[in-house]
């Protein structure tokens, strides 16, 4: 499948984002393997049969990145939006922000030309439970976690009740063995940056806290 990684006004490190790419079109069209032309998208796509262009607009307020996928069955463009100061943050999050909305407008598009959803949405890897996890820790319920999963990333209710079911025993474990504290505050002021305060007697145990 031929994948081009454009921008009109942006200046992205395309290479990052491949492996997003690949993921989620393996998710949607197991079996096909990814090709990355050195020429620019053809001003004339009606003739590719399997390919998706990913574009990154930045607009005043808000940055489009749109996937357009072409099947032999036609082809459907998928849109994401998110605030354009996010990238004018740091570059990790850039990145994070700007694979997400990739993988979400791929599969937007791809999803359509399927004619339905995945029972795991666009969720991909394999722990579909990180998100749910991370969101209850962080103080949300059960229902919000469960309605995060089905509306932003089209997880069918049977999955999300299963992942949220597993990410709330899983915090109920972690809580019984991370510190109160937050993550924040591990290093003392004396100790060197990055480095943890927590007793090494226990580090086999906050290494498995969601952050």
């Amino acid at each position: 499948m031929k994948l081009w990684l454009t921008s009109d006004n942006v200046d992205w490190d395309t290479g990052r984002y491949h492996y997003a790419a690949e993921q989620m079109m393996l998710t949607l069209f197991p079996g096909e393997r990814p090709e990355y032309p050195e020429t620019p998208p053809p001003t004339d796509l009606g003739s590719e049969q399997n390919a998706a262009v990913f574009t990154l607009h930045r607009g005043k307020k808000l940055t489009n990145m749109s996937a357009l996928v072409l099947r032999k069955n036609g082809w459907y463009n998928g849109v994401v939006r998110f605030p354009s100061e996010k990238l004018d943050e740091e570059p990790e999050l850039v990145y994070h922000t700007v694979q997400r909305a990739l993988k979400q407008a791929f599969y937007n598009a791809g999803s359509a030309l399927l004619g339905h959803d995945l029972p795991w949405g666009s969720l991909t890897g394999v722990r579909p439970t990180k998100l749910p996890t991370r969101a209850i820790w962080e103080g949300a319920t059960p229902a919000q976690a469960k309605k995060e999963l089905e509306k932003t990333y089209h997880v069918s209710p049977l999955r999300s009740k299963l992942a949220v079911d597993c990410a709330g025993n899983s915090v109920a474990a972690k809580k019984a063995f991370c510190p109160k504290r937050s993550p924040s505050t591990w290093a003392s002021p004396s100790a060197p940056a990055g480095a943890s305060t927590v007793p090494s007697s226990r580090r086999r145990w906050t290494s498995a806290c969601p952050w």
